[in-house]
């Protein structure tokens, strides 16, 4: 939950734009699906995709709970060059808001959507009971071949900020 300075520096955000979004009640992470790619093979000629997702639920303010979700860069890369690591070897990979992978997830930008709301990608938006209203966000992963690295399980820690 967002502190009152947090929520007023969003509401005032949400004023300087030329359509004034109303931001929603309250928000909060209900589960984030980590993007699995499955094995690497450094011999492929082929990138190896996978996809994750965030599901993040709010309360409050109908379908104009107005929400923007970033990632961060990690623990060992940046954002053009995320890495996973497997003690020292690293493997670099790329989380992407399009299913065609070519706009980076969070290159200091922000994506934006409407909790609850259907017709307004990026998010998926669903209308569950109990006045509750939920968005997911897709995360699209890719690992670019070719990668001379040592057999094992690489993982990172991408930080998820919501704010509302």
């Amino acid at each position: 939950m967002m502190s009152r300075t947090m929520q007023c520096l969003a509401v005032l955000l949400a004023l300087s734009i030329f359509a004034p979004r109303a931001m929603a009640a309250s928000c909060s992470l209900n589960t984030a699906t980590p993007v699995a790619f499955g094995t690497y093979d450094p011999g492929s000629a082929t990138p190896l995709d996978g996809q994750g997702a965030v599901v993040v639920e709010c309360n409050g303010n109908g379908n104009n709970a107005w929400i923007a979700i970033s990632l961060n860069a990690g623990l060992w890369g940046t954002f053009t060059d995320r890495r996973m690591a497997n003690g020292a070897d690293r493997l670099s990979y790329n989380l992407y808001t399009d299913v065609n992978r070519t706009i980076l997830f969070n290159n200091g930008t922000t994506v934006s959507c409407r909790a609850g709301d259907t017709s307004n990608p990026p998010c998926i938006g669903e209308d569950p009971q109990g006045g509750r209203l939920r968005a997911t966000r897709p995360i699209f992963g890719r690992i670019p071949p070719g990668q001379n690295v040592g057999a094992g399980t690489y993982n990172d820690t991408v930080t998820i900020t919501i704010t509302f």
